[in-house]
């Protein structure tokens, strides 16, 4: 009987997902850290692209290729992108790079209390189409004469996973926002299409 439910306590046990490991995490081929501390009610910070924004809520794709919803209360503090300090009337555009700062629910979503915005790709440079060969300096040539450079700090996705700049290679399309830079095109991040 004692082994019965011995063994029944540790399958239950087994059963319980870990609680999120506090993590700072580089993506190969990009930089920047996405940080999220402690489970719910705890307080933490990520860093990620925004996939998407409806209302006071945006997806975020952070390191690790980790799906996160935010909620941003009105009362939160925003910093950065357009100078408008409500995210709820003027939006944060997608393919913008943002840290969001607040406790996490139980459901794992965050309410941010501090939302930065480190890149804004409403008002940055954007460029489409396809790769056509790399650039002397390690950069990319796109088929419409754009150069661009990768530094070190670039988000590469595509859909909602998170590539390494080794993805960018002759004849994929793709969608670069950033910031022109000695007559090129300095990226931020890289959207691949699907």
């Amino acid at each position: 009987m004692m082994r019965l439910l011995i063994g029944v306590l540790v399958a239950a046990l087994a059963a319980v997902p870990p609680l999120p490991a506090a993590a700072a995490a580089k993506g190969s081929g990009s930089s920047g850290s996405a940080q999220a501390q402690g489970g719910p009610g705890s307080g933490g910070s990520v860093v990620g692209v925004v996939l998407a924004q409806a209302g006071g809520t945006l997806t975020l794709l952070a390191r690790g290729n980790s799906l996160l919803t935010v909620i941003i209360a009105g009362t939160a503090a925003v910093a950065g992108g357009s100078g408008k300090r409500s995210p709820r009337d003027d939006g944060i555009a997608r393919a913008s790079i943002v840290e969001v700062a607040g406790p996490r629910n139980s459901d794992g979503s965050l309410s941010a209390q501090r939302v930065a915005v480190l890149f804004d790709a409403r008002s940055g440079a954007r460029a489409s189409g396809r790769i056509v060969r790399a650039a002397q300096d390690g950069g990319l040539v796109l088929s419409d004469g754009t150069v661009v450079a990768l530094g070190d700090d670039v988000w590469v996705f595509r859909g909602t996973t998170l590539l390494s700049a080794g993805a960018l290679t002759p004849g994929v399309a793709v969608t670069i926002y950033g910031q022109p830079r000695g007559g090129r095109l300095m990226a931020r991040v890289v959207e691949v299409s699907l």
